[in-house]
């Protein structure tokens, strides 16, 4: 069976709905949209498909009782029910029965039926893009296909045996398989198919301090060049792109996150009321977050309220005076200039919900232009941390307040080996030096 993933959207054709024509499309990538005369209807057929994404496209509840596969199915059925009753989203993770079909299915490529045979060069092959589709087949223990095996034959050392298949893939992923097996077996329990649930006899092996010395060098944060990051903003605000008679505000963003720190859904949700020209700050009060489905965008506090107190993360941070210019230019040629109104618009006069235009089409490109390995909008934060550091030291309290960080424990941990003191570590060197090797 073929399992393909994909993401569902709902939009309206003004144009069709002039003619009197059904306007409502739902969306796949890579299928032809289909045409409701509501949104309702939409919705619906929308819904529809998620939830056949939320389990693969597979149909459930076939399998024999007492199969681990029942099991799972059972889980997944569950899972849709607290999807349809929005106490969860459609999502991957725990929350889908996916991640408990993986334990029984793994996915192969196979080449198209017409592709079938035919040597390398032939041109089928040499001028499709993709020649090979996936689909999923059972997974097989000890000659017997792990779907079929019964829920109370199974034991603790047969699931670490079945830990094997998901060698490559990191803790947090593994972790996450492992509780939707869990849930599967508490369900058999419950139906009385096993007498207690293996699962959760089963330890992951972790190494001692979480991460390897691998994960640990690739975590490190680089510091960027200043002159390139100067140069970058430069070619972004040199490509503007005019949009109607108004050149628009894409390079500015670029310019903001840099010299601000802010996160791109704080940036994206910002509005013209919490820019104080007068005492030249902004003030960060909220921030744009994805639904898990990741089909809309909402507002809300900039992180999560810890212990009844206001997350730092609502917060001040100052505004420089090329900023300053550059802002009060944009608000004066904004189409939308409200109290109200979001200080960064799309094209078409609308919140940012993704960062995947300014990143792409902005960002990337200046970098290219310049000459600068591309990064990520995340970077530009971390760029800003690197002028902290320089600014202010070792004065975690401040750098910590700048960035809306909850502690100065989580700021320490991402910057600390930023800190440059030579003529500290100098002195130090010598003063121990001293302390062992002065003659008594």
């Amino acid at each position: 069976m073929s399992v393909t993933k994909f993401k569902v959207r709902v939009t309206q054709a003004q144009s069709k709905a002039k003619i009197n024509r059904a306007s409502w499309s739902v969306r796949v990538r890579g299928k032809q949209p289909e045409w409701y005369h509501t949104e309702t209807e939409a919705e619906a057929r929308a819904n529809e498909l998620r939830l056949q994404q939320h389990t693969g496209g597979r149909t459930i509840l076939k399998s024999e009782a007492g199969t681990l596969r029942a099991a799972i199915e059972l889980y997944a059925a569950k899972q849709m029910e607290r999807v349809e009753q929005n106490k969860i989203g459609f999502i991957h993770g725990t929350h889908s029965g996916r991640d408990a079909f993986h334990w029984i299915e793994e996915k192969q490529d196979v080449l198209f039926d017409d592709c079938i045979g035919l040597p390398p060069d032939h041109y089928k092959i040499r001028r499709r893009a993709h020649v090979k589709k996936q689909i999923t087949v059972p997974r097989v223990y000890e000659g017997v296909e792990l779907g079929a095996i019964k829920c109370c034959d199974v034991t603790a050392p047969m699931i670490t045996e079945w830990l094997e298949i998901f060698d490559g893939l990191s803790m947090k992923t593994i972790k996450e398989k492992c509780t939707a097996l869990k849930q599967s077996f508490d369900i058999a329990v419950t139906n009385g198919w096993a007498m207690h649930n293996p699962a959760r006899l089963v330890k992951l092996e972790e190494t001692k301090y979480g991460e390897t010395e691998a994960e640990v060098e690739a975590g490190t944060i680089e510091r960027l060049p200043v002159d390139k990051i100067r140069q970058v903003i430069e070619a972004a605000n040199d490509a503007e792109m005019v949009v109607g008679n108004t050149h628009w505000c894409d390079g500015l963003a670029l310019s903001f996150a840099v010299q601000t720190g802010l996160r791109f859904g704080e940036l994206a949700a910002l509005k013209w009321k919490f820019v104080d020209f007068e005492k030249k700050r902004v003030y960060v009060r909220t921030a744009m977050r994805k639904s898990q489905d990741g089909t809309h965008a909402s507002v809300g506090i900039t992180k999560t309220v810890k212990s009844g107190q206001i997350s730092k993360s609502r917060r001040s941070v100052f505004l420089t005076p090329n900023l300053i210019a550059a802002l009060k230019e944009w608000k004066l040629r904004s189409p939308m200039s409200g109290d109200d109104d979001r200080v960064f618009l799309t094209h078409d006069l609308k919140m940012h919900e993704t960062s995947a235009h300014l990143r792409r089409n902005v960002l990337h490109k200046a970098c290219d232009e310049v000459g600068l390995d591309r990064i990520r909008w995340h970077d530009l934060r971390h760029f800003f941390a690197s002028l902290c550091v320089d600014r202010y030291g070792d004065n975690w309290e401040r750098i910590a307040d700048l960035l809306g960080h909850e502690t100065t424990a989580t700021t320490r941990k991402h910057y600390a080996e930023w800190i440059d003191n030579l003529e500290r570590d100098h002195d130090d060197g010598e003063a121990f030096n001293d302390a062992l090797w002065a003659q008594g």
